[in-house]
């Protein structure tokens, strides 16, 4: 992955994923490799399988809804995005999902008030 030879990464962590099935980790980084090769219904369902496995691990929050906002699925970011609660407004990377939410939807005063949210961040 750090060489950024995805097909490559995304075959290895494949075979170590088969190994140790009980990982979830390993589907939300076959998912950041199928991203990169633009196979974003592959990635999202790797995603998905990896947050459903650990619900409360921000990062795999950030990941699936980055990937649903790629893949234009709108309404389960805001599921997604609500779900999480105030978490959104204290962590920087959701509260820009937010903002490319509102926007992907023409809501743009709702984007605006995200905007000033995302400045208090710094």
């Amino acid at each position: 992955m750090l060489l950024g030879d995805w097909s490559a990464a995304e075959a290895l962590i494949g075979a170590a994923g088969r190994k140790q099935a009980d990982q979830p980790t390993y589907a939300a980084l076959i998912a950041i490799c199928q991203a990169r090769r633009h196979k974003f219904y592959s990635a999202i369902a790797h995603a998905r399988s990896a947050l459903a496995a650990a619900p409360r691990k921000p990062e795999r929050i950030k990941l699936l809804a980055e990937l649903l906002l790629d893949g234009g699925y709108l309404q389960e970011v805001r599921q997604l995005l609500t779900a999480a609660g105030d978490a959104v407004r204290r962590d920087s990377a959701r509260t820009f999902s937010m903002i490319r939410l509102q926007l992907l939807q023409r809501s743009l005063e709702a984007a605006d008030q995200w905007i000033e949210i995302l400045r208090q961040h710094g």
